[in-house]
């Protein structure tokens, strides 16, 4: 079974530098990055089953 695609981590290209320049620089967003996270936590939880009590948390809020 093949996984849909991931959404682009929002921590490359350059890691958490190149994301804290980029959200100085007002390019992205806290909140664009939190939601980016929890679509890859979507879509890889089924296959890692280990984000599920928090998973349900975290989306109803």
């Amino acid at each position: 079974m093949s996984l849909p695609t991931l959404p682009p981590d929002p921590c490359e290209p350059g890691g958490i530098a190149g994301f804290a320049e980029r959200l100085r620089a007002g390019a992205t967003t806290a909140e664009a990055a939190t939601e980016a996270y929890l679509d890859r936590i979507e879509i890889l939880e089924p296959r890692l089953e280990v984000a599920s009590p928090v998973w349900t948390v975290l989306r109803v809020c």
